[in-house]
């Protein structure tokens, strides 16, 4: 039986999948919205589930990284990172694009998003887990 833990691990997922996917499309349609097009066509949204799961797999292939990953598990614990190297601005552009954190090059804002918290967060649980059962 799932822990109330792993439950609302998932439901945080599901909202930062869905605040991702909801902000994939408004770019795509502002992106759109700059083409030439004839008055009256709509930008089809596509596939809600597909969207959900290719933007899922690219999140976890960017945290598949090394590098990527201690990066993630550093913001999560300071909110703060330090940058000077370039093999370190191109691990945070990667965690920017796959939608893992909110980075501006130019100002060195940075912050995790719903989605790096919500994957975090399920890991975390899984660790705890197979600690706690002797698995690890």
């Amino acid at each position: 039986m799932p822990s109330p833990e792993q439950g609302s691990n998932a439901e945080a997922l599901a909202a930062a999948i869905g605040d991702r996917q909801a902000g994939l499309l408004r770019a795509q349609e502002r992106w759109r919205a700059l083409e030439t097009r004839p008055a009256g066509t709509q930008v089809a949204p596509g596939g809600g589930r597909e969207l959900s799961e290719a933007l899922l797999r690219r999140a976890l292939q960017c945290l598949a990284g090394s590098s990527e990953y201690a990066l993630a598990r550093q913001l999560m614990g300071s909110r703060q990172l330090i940058t000077a190297d370039p093999l370190t601005e191109l691990s945070l552009q990667a965690l920017a694009q796959a939608g893992l954190a909110s980075w501006d090059p130019s100002t060195g804002e940075l912050a995790a998003t719903a989605l790096l918290e919500a994957l975090m967060g399920f890991f975390d649980s899984a660790v705890e887990g197979a600690v706690g059962d002797g698995r690890l």
